[in-house]
């Protein structure tokens, strides 16, 4: 017993010591460095989004976290759809994440996007869609150079998403939903972004993290 105690005791000092070496590796400006280093040394995914280590670390984390997802349910494969694409940026980023996640975790992940490409579709009168703020038009999309930088499994469907996202899963062999990026801008096409999750042909993990912008 006496000896026993000591132990727990060290066990218990050693456990508060990482966890201050921890809390204090968070803060600047050793976050800072720690940051650069795992940057430097390419970091997997799974580390990388702990620390925002990324183009788009709401992606990242929302692609790792929908990875870990599939695996405890003993899913192979994955999608991630990003509503809004506007000039890909973000679909190109979550392309990359996504390859680097599945190189990791060993889930296939398919990305799709899925935007009007002429840009925002015209704001109804409806004061939520802010057309004060927004018109038809913008945000358009290069379609042609933007297709050209996409690689196979990514999906870039084009429409406007009322009517596409109800025929999402039955006209297109994608894997259950994983994660979902919504940046639509308008309160309408948010709504409609969202009925993703009541389609009649769903097909998703049990729980989905969400990106809205």
């Amino acid at each position: 017993m006496a000896e026993t105690l000591p132990l727990v005791r060290r066990r218990s000092m050693v456990t508060a010591i990482k966890a201050a070496l921890s809390h204090l590796a968070a803060e600047p400006p050793f976050r800072q460095v720690i940051k650069k280093a795992l940057t430097v040394l390419k970091a997997p995914p799974s580390i990388r989004a702990h620390w925002d280590i990324s183009a788009r670390p709401q992606y990242l984390l929302g692609l790792v976290t929908a990875a870990e997802q599939a695996k405890r349910q003993g899913v192979s494969a994955i999608c991630a759809i990003e509503f809004g694409v506007a000039g890909g940026y973000g679909l190109l980023a979550m392309q990359t994440e996504a390859e680097a996640v599945a190189k990791e975790t060993g889930v296939l992940i398919t990305v799709v996007g899925m935007d009007l490409g002429s840009g925002l579709p015209a704001p109804l009168a409806d004061h939520r869609d802010h057309p004060d703020a927004w018109a038809a038009g913008d945000y358009p999309m290069d379609e042609t150079a933007l297709r050209a930088k996409l690689r196979k499994p990514t999906l870039l469907i084009l429409g406007n998403i009322s009517e596409t996202v109800h025929t999402l899963f039955s006209k297109h062999a994608i894997p259950p939903l994983g994660f979902v990026s919504i940046d639509v801008d308008l309160y309408s096409s948010t709504k409609a972004a969202l009925q993703v999750f009541s389609s009649q042909d769903r097909k998703m993990l049990w729980h989905v993290p969400m990106y809205v912008d």
